[in-house]
């Protein structure tokens, strides 16, 4: 019984998927996860979705990482490359600019972040080989499509472990694509050979591409808010990021959004991963932790189930994927506090609201590096919170502390 558990067990897996700006990877995972064709869209920063896929009889759980492939996102890229299970290196087969950067730019990068994991080699847009306006275009400019010898002359330069063409407007390809790479992703790789490739954190690879600018460098750091569904953590996010307050929303699997922040003196990117809280997560939730530099704790002040959570659920998961890293526990949604109906709504079951004691009591239980209250709907304390996650996110923890100071706002 035990060994036929085992072999069916579902296994969560990571794709990152890489390459110069519009070659078409957003269409890419567009067409396998929607079976639909977008020709156009907004350019991406770290959009996730998260596909099951049945391979060699076993169930997988592969988290899709889309990146921003322009110059402007070269620092914050590498925020998704940690635990990476495949990559997918793509190129646009009416772009042979697109071609030359997988050699001169994505494959140093990727060798550099994720050592020896599985890469697939992608050709997109191959239907534009056909195309009578682009291969007019190209000629007007003294060049032709990429060919699919020439794709695979690149792949074996690489040394790929695949190469792949594929369409998202036909679909051809599509299918068999993310198959191959779930079938990849289970392989385990051999240990990267003794000064082969050196896997930096991004913080690293940050501070390398910035030299000569050292105390006005921007520093890259990375915010995870975690906490039940429903609490309040992607309402938070967006009254932050665009100044709205949105009542109805779909559960979060990785959303992620990056905010430039001004803090003592310092400039911050600061890349705001939202999580999704509800069990049918928690094997995908931990994907989002690798060099996390502080987390955001949330808990509802009308649900004293979620407040009850950060103790039973949070905290322990927090401290096992993150150990010291700097937590704020927030109380949201606390105009509820004043709202009759939900006041009412808790009485009938016997509950009432959490109150601010009770919150400062929790954070000092927890050991939190601060408290703070937040309401997305009336943005009070919305801009605070943020700027003290910014300034805790660039202090240095040490291993052992005694003490921790619990911060209330």
């Amino acid at each position: 019984m035990a060994s036929n558990r085992n072999r069916n067990v579902r296994k969560s897996r990571k794709l990152v998927i890489v390459g110069d700006g519009m070659c078409g990877k957003t269409c890419l995972l567009f067409a396998f996860k929607d079976d639909r064709f977008i020709p156009t869209h907004d350019a991406t920063i770290f959009d996730t979705y998260v596909a099951d896929i049945q391979v060699d009889g076993k169930t997988i759980d592969l988290a899709l990482f889309d990146t921003a492939g322009q110059e402007d996102f070269d620092r914050l890229r590498p925020l998704s490359y940690p635990d990476t299970s495949v990559v997918l290196i793509c190129f646009s087969a009416d772009s042979p600019v697109s071609a030359t950067s997988v050699i001169e730019k994505w494959i140093p990068e990727v060798r550099h972040f994720c050592g020896q994991c599985p890469v697939i080699l992608v050709a997109c847009k191959k239907d534009l080989r056909r195309d009578p306006q682009t291969i007019a275009k190209l000629k007007q400019d003294g060049e032709r499509p990429v060919t699919t010898d020439v794709g695979r002359q690149i792949a074996m330069q690489i040394k790929a472990d695949a190469y792949m063409e594929c369409s998202a407007k036909t679909r051809e390809g599509v299918q068999e694509l993310f198959v191959h790479a779930a079938h990849l992703s289970l392989k385990r790789r051999h240990k990267k050979r003794r000064g082969q490739y050196k896997k930096n954190s991004f913080n690293d690879y940050s501070f390398e591409m910035a030299t000569n600018r050292n105390s006005s460098i921007q520093k890259s750091r990375k915010l995870v808010v975690v906490g039940d569904g429903m609490s309040g953590k992607t309402c938070l996010l967006f009254a932050f990021k665009d100044d709205e307050f949105n009542t109805d929303h779909i559960p979060t699997v990785f959303d992620t959004y990056v905010a430039e922040i001004e803090v003592d003196g310092n400039t911050v990117d600061l890349a705001l991963f939202d999580t999704a809280g509800q069990e049918d997560f928690d094997r995908l939730r931990p994907l989002s932790y690798p060099d996390t530099n502080v987390i955001i704790m949330c808990f509802s002040v009308d649900n004293p189930v979620s407040a009850a959570s950060i103790t039973e659920k949070w905290i322990p998961e927090v401290r096992h994927f993150c150990g010291t890293c700097p937590i704020i526990l927030v109380a949201c949604k606390i105009d509820l506090r004043t709202d009759s109906q939900v006041v009412a709504s808790l009485k009938t079951k016997g509950q009432k609201l959490v109150s601010i004691e009770a919150g400062k009591q929790l954070a000092t239980q927890i050991k939190a590096d601060g408290y703070m209250e937040c309401s997305a709907k009336t943005r009070e304390g919305i801009h605070d919170l943020f700027i003290l996650a910014a300034r805790l996110s660039l202090k240095k923890r040490h291993h052992h502390k005694k003490h921790h100071k619990c911060f209330v706002i």
